[in-house]
């Protein structure tokens, strides 16, 4: 190792990126149906060949991997070098960002880091808003893909809030998220409603979370989500023991 390490300290930076990017390309080629499982080796080779745009793509994909086990810390570390190269490019790359930041937010929350979650969603979705093109245009475009995102933005924002128990600004959020919806949103739709009876029994008023846990089974049996018709039952059956309706919070 360290006869290794003294020899790759006499190679000049050019050689040395050189020598990265042709393995690493050699990897690519030889290991294309299964990058996945190579990303990490790839990443670290295409980081020192300073090949930007590769980079941001294993840094992401480590990043993905190491979230899929759980591995939040790790996986923010992965985001942010990806975030960071991202950062200092000319052409707008606004909407990458926003993807980042809200992989970033997720493994936040699931590393119980609400507060830091709730600012990496807000930051996700100023930058949605500010990629290429008006919102005039982006709408006329696309308008069901450009509200869901924005809804499910402001969802998760909510969300983060009503970990915090900041129950008034989780619901404006979730009002704001309900707003943007567009009518056919699908699970979407079922989780934003899911997510305010939620919020709405944590702050005691479970007449209003049944109503809510109601319209988020209708939404989910719409979109045939039995993850979503599974969650909106448990909403049901949380806010029915609340209020002593112990036959209903059973079925």
């Amino acid at each position: 190792g360290l006869a290794q390490e003294v020899i790759y300290e006499t190679l000049p930076f050019a050689q040395r990126r050189s020598l990265h990017s042709a393995l690493g390309d050699v990897i690519e080629r030889e290991r294309a149906d299964e990058l996945p499982a190579f990303c990490g080796v790839l990443l670290h080779h295409f980081e020192r060949a300073q090949d930007d745009l590769r980079t941001i793509t294993y840094a992401s994909m480590s990043g993905d991997r190491a979230a899929a086990v759980f591995a939040s810390t790790q996986a923010v570390d992965y985001y942010g070098r990806a975030l960071a190269l991202l950062e200092n490019m000319e052409e707008n790359r606004a909407a990458e960002r926003s993807l980042l930041l809200e992989r970033i937010g997720d493994c936040l929350e699931t590393a119980g880091r609400h507060r830091a979650a709730t600012e990496a969603f807000e930051e996700a979705l100023t930058q949605w808003r500010r990629r290429e093109g008006t919102r005039a245009m982006r709408l006329l475009a696309t308008p069901t893909a450009d509200q869901l995102r924005e809804a499910e933005l402001s969802r998760r924002i909510g969300i983060s809030h009503e970990r915090r128990s900041n129950f008034d600004e989780a619901l404006r959020w979730l009002d704001a998220a309900s707003d943007v919806l567009p009518p056919r949103a699908g699970s979407v739709g079922a989780d934003l409603a899911a997510s305010k009876s939620l919020t709405l029994f944590r702050r005691g008023e479970y007449p209003e979370a049944i109503v809510w846990g109601k319209r988020a089974l209708e939404r989910a049996r719409r979109a045939k989500d039995e993850r979503a018709i599974a969650y909106a039952q448990n909403m049901l059956g949380n806010s029915y023991v609340a209020q002593g309706a112990l036959k209903k919070a059973i079925a």
